[in-house]
């Protein structure tokens, strides 16, 4: 049974909502300046289903799996709304990737539904943007698509200054992996290190690989890029990071800060991950990162690394 509407304002669930013309209006002049610029570079659209299996997200590691609607069919299959791109990307393209030549660009737009949202007071829909360059594993590729990711919220945003917010998804993994923890003790130190908490953990054994005192400076908040470098654990990770945070840093407009944390949302990021903001806030305007491993669950090894743009976020920045 329909709700029965009291007043001449429409209602809505909790976390969604109808864009009338003046809005629509905006949103598709967004939409068409970023289009503009993914094409400009040759990149080619793929169009995705609104609907899938929900084993997609627990194959890939997608913890947006947690927050997605699901619902059996008649057949009895269960089915997820979508709630993440990037997996069903590489669902879709992994079978067919042989018939392309790499690395190949591609972008996706649509609407991405989740259910946590709504209970912190935000949209249960967002509308997204997002590019993938698939086939190449270089660290001017991590540049380039982060530097295309700045040039389309620049676009859009009257070349607002932006922050960039750099990171590594692949280090907090390899200093657990040489310290001598168990399932507990990772999980404690996960949490201590995403809120930045005092670990209160005796006795652990690195090997002498000194991981686990640059897991305390991380927990701590003091972890540097000069200390990875002279680790000869992760110097190869920090080596990567300064390249790209160098290579940030010559552009105009882009504040880079290190961020040494794991990515939220999703398992299945491998190296470089970053977000992008404007100065001062909290909203993310844009994320991603490299996931190499992905492609590979889904039948075919590649290399990618891609972004998606919330444009709901631009909206509210503008």
């Amino acid at each position: 049974m329909l709700m029965q509407q009291t007043s001449r304002e429409v209602s809505y669930p909790s976390g969604v909502r109808a864009l009338l013309m003046p809005e629509a209006s905006r949103r598709r002049a967004i939409e068409s300046s970023i289009l503009s610029r993914l094409e400009e570079r040759g990149s080619q659209e793929i169009i995705l289903p609104i609907v899938d299996y929900v084993d997609v997200y627990a194959t890939s590691g997608s913890r947006s799996q947690r927050g997605t609607y699901r619902f059996t069919d008649r057949a009895g299959d269960l089915l997820a709304i979508r709630s993440d791109f990037t997996p069903m990307v590489a669902r879709a393209l992994a079978p067919a990737l042989d018939q392309f030549s790499l690395p190949l660009e591609v972008h996706y737009r649509g609407d991405v539904v989740r259910t946590e949202p709504a209970r912190l007071g935000r949209s249960r829909e967002s509308f997204q943007i997002g590019a993938e360059r698939i086939g190449d594993s270089s660290i001017r590729a991590d540049l380039e698509t982060i530097l295309l990711a700045c040039a389309c919220l620049s676009d859009s945003l009257d070349h607002a200054r932006l922050s960039i917010t750099q990171s590594d998804a692949s280090l907090l993994p390899l200093l657990l992996e040489a310290c001598d923890l168990t399932a507990e003790q990772r999980a404690e130190v996960r949490y201590a290190c995403a809120g930045r908490r005092r670990i209160e953990l005796k006795g652990v054994r690195d090997g002498d690989t000194g991981a686990w005192s640059l897991i305390q400076d991380l927990a701590a908040g003091r972890l540097s890029l000069d200390e990875l470098q002279r680790s000869p654990l992760t110097h190869k990770v920090a080596t990567r990071m300064t390249a790209i945070i160098e290579g940030l840093s010559t552009n105009a407009g882009v504040e880079v800060i290190l961020a040494l944390d794991e990515p939220a949302g999703a398992d299945y990021y491998t190296d470089v991950f970053f977000r992008i903001f404007m100065p001062g806030s909290h909203d993310v305007l844009a994320s991603g990162g490299r996931y190499d491993g992905l492609y590979g669950l889904f039948g075919t090894d590649a290399p990618a690394i891609g972004f998606t743009i919330n444009i709901d976020a631009i909206e509210e920045a503008r």
